[in-house]
C-alpha cells in the first residue's frame, strides 16, 4: 500500500481515536469522582496526575495506596508495576518507528496504552508504520482520559450505573478484537487465535474483573507479537 498523506494519517488518526476517547472519558470520569468523593483527595490532584498517568488501573492503584497511608515510592511502583505491560507494547511497535527522531519516540511513549496499541496492531499490518497517525489516535484517546477525569473529580457527580458497566466491559472485548484482527496469520490460525483469546479474556473477566481482563488481553497479545517477531529475525 503506498504511504499515506500526513493529511490522511490525520484524519484516520481522529476517526480511530475518537471511539477511544469516549470509552476513556467514560471509565476515567468514574475515576476522577472515585478519587475525590471516596477517596478524599482533591480535584485539582486527580485531574494532574490523570494528565500525568495515563492508565485508569495504575492510577486507580496509586490512588488507593496513597489514600491507606502507604508512600509515594510505594504508590509509585506500583504504578511502574502495572504499566509494564506498555513496554511489551512498545516493543512491538519499535521496529514500525525505526530511525525517528528521539524526541519523537519520547513524546509517542506517552500515549502508548491499550487502545492506542490496539488500533496501530491493526492498522499497521496493512499500512506499515505511520508514526503522525499513532500520535493522533493516541493524543485523542489522551484526551478523552484527562477531559473525562477532570469532569468527574471537579463536577462531583457520577454517571449512570449502567453507563459505566457497558464501558468498562465493552472496552476489553473492543481492544482484544482490535488486536487480533489485525495479526497477519492464516485463516485456521486466526480463528484458533481469537476463539483462544476471547475465551481466555472471557474467562478472566468472570473471575477477576473486566479490569483484570483489560490488564492481561493486550499484554497477552503484545507478548505473542514480540515473540513472533523474534521467530522470524
Amino acid at each position: 500500500m503506498a504511504p499515506q498523506s500526513a493529511w490522511m494519517q490525520i484524519r484516520d488518526g481522529i476517526g480511530d481515536g475518537f471511539p477511544l476517547a469516549v470509552s476513556y472519558f467514560i471509565l476515567a470520569w468514574s475515576l476522577g469522582h472515585y478519587g475525590v468523593t471516596t477517596l478524599g483527595f482533591t480535584p485539582g490532584y486527580v485531574s494532574l496526575q490523570s494528565v500525568l498517568m495515563f492508565s485508569a488501573q495504575a492510577q486507580l492503584a496509586a490512588l488507593k495506596t496513597l489514600s491507606g497511608g502507604g508512600s509515594m515510592v510505594l504508590a509509585i511502583l506500583l504504578a511502574l508495576f502495572i504499566n509494564a505491560r506498555f513496554m511489551l507494547m512498545a516493543a512491538s511497535l519499535a521496529p514500525h518507528f525505526r530511525g525517528r527522531p528521539l524526541m519523537v519516540l519520547a513524546v509517542l511513549s506517552h500515549v502508548v496504552g491499550n487502545g492506542p496499541f490496539a488500533t496501530a496492531v491493526r492498522r499497521f499490518s496493512v499500512t506499515g508504520g505511520q508514526p503522525l497517525f499513532f500520535g493522533v489516535t493516541g493524543f485523542v484517546g489522551y484526551a478523552g482520559y484527562c477531559l473525562g477525569a477532570g469532569a468527574g473529580a471537579f463536577l462531583g457527580t457520577a454517571l449512570p450505573a449502567g453507563i459505566e458497566k457497558a464501558a468498562s466491559f465493552a472496552l476489553p472485548a473492543f481492544l482484544i478484537t482490535m488486536v487480533v484482527t489485525g495479526i497477519r496469520v492464516g485463516g485456521r490460525s486466526m480463528a484458533g487465535l481469537a476463539a483462544t483469546t476471547a475465551a481466555v479474556t472471557m474467562a478472566v473477566a468472570v473471575a477477576a474483573g473486566a479490569d483484570i481482563a483489560l490488564l492481561l488481553g493486550p499484554m497477552i497479545a503484545a507478548t505473542w507479537i514480540v515473540w513472533r517477531g523474534r521467530g522470524r529475525s
